[in-house]
């Protein structure tokens, strides 16, 4: 058996969109797609981790760095716009 046998064909991976998110939906490259879907993920994070009892001061300044790591990388694709109306109107996000 030869090497190329062994390797598996790449399958191709389909993705649907937040419909909810999105208007109208396939506006986006899969790109800016990404950073978005990751960007609701870590606000929800950000969300959850607020209403804990016990903050790590570590954990916060991580999430914080990471939210802004996140929305710069959406504002260098294009979707800043977007990206600043999923972490809502007036949110300051800076470093720490």
């Amino acid at each position: 058996m030869t090497a190329s046998d062994q390797l598996e064909q790449p399958q191709q991976i389909e993705e649907t969109l937040d419909e909810t998110l999105y208007d109208p939906p396939g506006e986006f490259t899969p790109m800016q797609d990404h950073f978005l879907r990751r960007l609701r993920d870590l606000a929800q994070k950000r969300e959850e981790f607020m209403g804990q009892q016990n903050q790590d001061p570590l954990e916060h300044k991580l999430l914080a760095r990471t939210i802004y790591a996140t929305l710069m990388d959406c504002v260098g694709e294009g979707v800043g716009d977007q990206a600043h109306a999923i972490l809502g109107d007036g949110q300051v996000i800076g470093r720490s």
